[in-house]
């Protein structure tokens, strides 16, 4: 490869860190929260824990299923199961998170960084038999043991009422404000269209729950962008089945797979008989991998040419009703 185009690439952020490039998962709420942070300020934190994370040397070792959260207090990635992380409070603290659930300790927005950096340093130490925190024994118990040791001075403790989530809130494709959200079927979208995309000139993030928030969107050019987000594949509608049919990658890409999950899920969506509101997560074997982080209809496609429908939890291990059942043959 030319060694003008790789300056370039570098000289744009794009290369993968040598070392740490798995532990570089930071999931961050894409709208505007009025009680929350702004957009630079969340910016700023993001760019501050990447460069503290990569300049750790035990983090290297964490897995590359490591998810690291930052909440405005919108409650949206809070809820997307994270190792570690934070929801800002009103009073402009942040509660920190840990193995997925809120703990009793906040900092000021100044030491949240230190904060952050020292847990995943102790998860990193930590004698770890499993890909996630949340099924480790005793590891959430000891990162707050350490953290209380280490940073007393830095932390608040909250009182065991009032350690809580704010209620959950999921993006879905529709226009708040002067922001554009768009659903992107099961998030892939073509080099043409991210071409395109980049071509409107316009700030853009993408989210976890397949959708793109697009800002600064003037009320006089939503109509010309809906109707070229539309002509791209995406969708601003907020019942199209995009946003609650989702599947792993399936054949002919995974070798596990038992099926063309993908396409049978795409058929699911332009169906007359689907019902908008229904999550369901198509998947080509046991390991349910792309799950929803919320309460799901599951789509199994078996070695015996068929898919098992079972209701599962937000873990996607955890079924609600008792036992599946088949659905057709594939």
């Amino acid at each position: 490869m030319h060694q003008g185009l790789i300056a370039d690439i570098a000289a744009a952020g794009l290369l993968p860190h040598p070392t740490h490039d798995s532990v570089r998962t930071i999931l961050v709420s894409p709208l505007h929260h009025s009680e929350g942070p702004s957009a630079d300020s969340l910016a700023r934190l993001v760019d501050e824990l990447d460069q503290a994370l990569c300049a750790c040397p035990a983090v290297a070792d964490l897995s590359g299923r490591t998810i690291i959260a930052l909440d405005n207090g919108s409650g949206d990635v809070c809820y997307e199961r994270p190792d570690l992380g934070a929801v800002a409070q009103p009073n402009g603290s942040w509660m920190i998170l840990l193995a997925a659930a809120p703990t009793p300790l906040t900092c000021a927005q100044n030491h949240l960084v230190e904060i952050l950096a020292a847990a995943a340093q102790y998860y990193a130490e930590f004698p770890r038999q499993q890909w996630r925190m949340v099924d480790e024994e005793q590891c959430r118990e000891t990162i707050l043991m350490q953290l209380r040791e280490h940073y007393s001075r830095q932390l608040t403790e909250l009182k065991d009422a009032d350690v809580s989530l704010p209620p959950r809130f999921q993006p879905t494709a529709g226009i708040t404000a002067d922001t554009v959200v768009a659903t992107i079927p099961f998030g892939r979208m073509t080099a043409e269209a991210a071409q395109e995309l980049a071509g409107f000139g316009y700030s853009v993030r993408f989210t976890p729950w397949h959708s793109v928030a697009i800002y600064g969107v003037s009320a006089a050019a939503r109509d010309d962008l809906c109707t070229a987000l539309t002509r791209l594949g995406m969708s601003v509608d907020p019942r199209h089945p995009a946003n609650w049919i989702s599947a792993c990658g399936g054949q002919p890409g995974c070798r596990r797979a038992h099926a063309d999950v993908r396409g049978d899920a795409w058929q699911q969506m332009h169906s007359s008989d689907y019902q908008p509101g229904v999550r369901i997560h198509y998947v080509g074997c046991a390991r349910r991998c792309g799950h929803p982080n919320a309460q799901h209809w599951e789509r199994l496609a078996t070695a015996q040419g068929e898919y098992v429908e079972t209701l599962m939890d937000a873990d996607g291990r955890t079924p609600v009703t008792s036992g599946g059942h088949q659905l057709h043959e594939l």
